[in-house]
């Protein structure tokens, strides 16, 4: 399914009577994030997501203002879900189906959002629960100061994966941040895991 198709199944979804409300919701943001990246492809490739506001910060297409943390992590599972649905739709006759990471993943995989709140700051984690991960979605990589040690890290699934749940959270965050005088504003700050590794039961950053 091309862009132009994902777009016409979400209009689809959101038209249909017998779509739920929650999940009519879900492909009513998704629209959004989809139309934004093609006018993004478009007309402004190679540019950072998001769009501009006063000063200096950059919105993702669905920043409308403050969103309670836990309503903040229900939309991103909601977002999840849809495009786990969509994803897994064949491709039109004559079409090629284009990757969805998120919903061509295999079953096996599932996604948890989880939430932390600080005093002046919060954090989205979005943790990958893989059970069973592909072995070919992790690469060894060698050490740049000793060619006898390896690293294990994403390969290039799961480094898709995480771009597609970046693209995710995004749509909800803004980012003013001005890393060469290490001043950091953002809605929030988001981290994605992994587990699968090969070493331990325990998830890894990715």
């Amino acid at each position: 399914m091309n862009l132009t198709s994902k777009i016409d199944a979400c209009k689809a979804l959101i038209d249909h009577p017998n779509t739920p409300d929650a999940e009519r919701e879900a492909a009513c943001r998704l629209l959004v994030r989809l139309q934004a990246r093609a006018h993004r492809d478009g007309h402004t490739s190679g540019t950072a997501p998001g769009h501009r506001g006063p000063g200096r910060r950059a919105y993702g297409a669905k920043y409308t203002g403050y969103i309670p943390s836990a309503e903040l992590t229900k939309l991103i599972r909601a977002d999840i879900a849809i495009l786990r649905k969509l994803g897994r739709q064949p491709a039109r006759p004559g079409e090629v189906k284009v990757p969805e990471p998120i919903g061509d993943a295999p079953a096996s995989i599932r996604f948890s959002v989880k939430k932390e709140d600080y005093t002046f700051s919060r954090s989205i984690t979005i943790t990958i629960t893989i059970t069973g991960v592909p072995a070919d979605w992790w690469i060894d990589r060698e050490d740049s100061y000793d060619s006898t040690m390896k690293w294990r890290k994403a390969g290039p699934q799961l480094t898709a994966l995480k771009e597609a749940l970046q693209e995710i959270t995004w749509a909800y965050n803004y980012d003013g941040s001005d890393l060469t005088t290490d001043y950091h504003d953002r809605n929030f700050s988001d981290w994605y895991r992994a587990d699968g590794h090969g070493e331990s039961d325990h998830p890894h950053d990715i």
